[in-house]
């Protein structure tokens, strides 16, 4: 009689033990991810393509947002982690360094005159720039460079996604401040202005909670990316 009132109750603790095993074992589980368009594509999506042909059973979530948005739901506890622009100083949160960028201004052959030569920051501000749009990590740090220089940055143009400041200045509409490392330089009409004082290079990097433990998923995948 007792057997009847409690054998579907072993069931499901015989359940729940199988389904931890098997994400401690990477054969279940979720990875929930956080990242603007551009990281998700030049950095994100060649881990992604690694650990899911390594283990096809986790299921992978990646939400597009940029890095304020992605600390917000990192914070709600809507995802693991985020990879983002840094710098990013919270007290809530840890900070892994991954890869360091560097912010470049690129043109199209409309401005050919300017190749192999070297721009002062009055010649470069007095062309028409196109830029990201304000509240991106990465237009914020253009920003402070250039207030510690003692300038005001006027874009004629400002733009939501790098695919679009690449195509923009491919048509000669202006000159794209990028990022080096995700222009893809082969068979482009791209070129890069030789600033006289360059941008310094900045940093991403992935944060997550301080204190608070990663999923069995989402700690392999981590570790994963950064053993590439």
């Amino acid at each position: 009689m007792l057997l009847e009132y409690i054998e579907q109750a072993f069931h499901y603790i015989a359940l729940g033990e199988k389904k931890v095993a098997e994400m401690r074992q990477l054969l279940a589980g979720e990875v929930r991810i956080g990242a603007g368009d551009t990281l998700c594509k030049y950095i994100l999506l060649p881990s992604l393509e690694s650990f899911h042909d390594e283990h096809p059973a986790i299921k992978i979530k990646v939400t597009n947002r940029t890095t304020p948005e992605s600390i917000a739901l990192l914070k709600e506890g809507s995802i693991d982690f985020a990879l983002v622009n840094l710098p990013v100083t919270d007290p809530q949160l840890e900070v892994d360094k991954v890869i360091e960028v560097h912010d470049c201004f690129f043109a199209g052959p409309r401005f050919e005159h300017l190749r192999n030569q070297k721009l002062s920051l009055d010649e470069l501000l007095c062309l028409p720039l196109i830029l990201l749009e304000e509240g991106s990590n990465s237009r914020q740090y253009l920003n402070s460079f250039m207030q510690q220089k003692g300038y005001r940055l006027e874009p004629e143009i400002e733009l939501g996604s790098l695919d679009l400041l690449v195509e923009f200045a491919r048509i000669g509409l202006g000159v794209s401040c990028l990022t080096r490392e995700f222009v893809d330089h082969e068979g482009s009409t791209l070129f890069e202005i030789d600033l006289i004082e360059p941008i310094p290079p900045r940093e991403i990097g992935i944060v997550k909670l301080k204190n608070v433990p990663l999923s069995e998923a989402a700690g392999a995948f981590i570790h994963s990316f950064f053993a590439m």
